[in-house]
């Protein structure tokens, strides 16, 4: 179980903006285009979804309900300001 490292507080939730799924339809958008045979759109539909994993980057991985620290799970418990 992973307690907030701040208030040490159980309710702890995920604080990435976009989950795995959006970020597989638009790989998959990217890849429905490339059957249309015009690679700008499919370049771009790509692009967006590279860009959807770079703001998921950004963010830390867990956030507290109770105190709103965010932190990640691996070991880094320095909560963000």
């Amino acid at each position: 179980m992973l307690n907030c490292p701040q208030c040490h507080s159980p309710n702890v939730v995920s604080n990435k903006p976009l989950t795995s799924a959006h970020i597989a339809r638009a790989t998959d958008a990217a890849r429905f285009l490339q059957t249309f045979g015009d690679r700008r759109w499919s370049v771009l539909a790509g692009l967006g979804a590279l860009g959807m994993q770079g703001i998921n980057a950004l963010y830390k991985e867990c956030r507290c309900q109770n105190c709103g620290a965010t932190f990640d799970s691996d070991g880094d418990h320095a909560p963000a300001v």
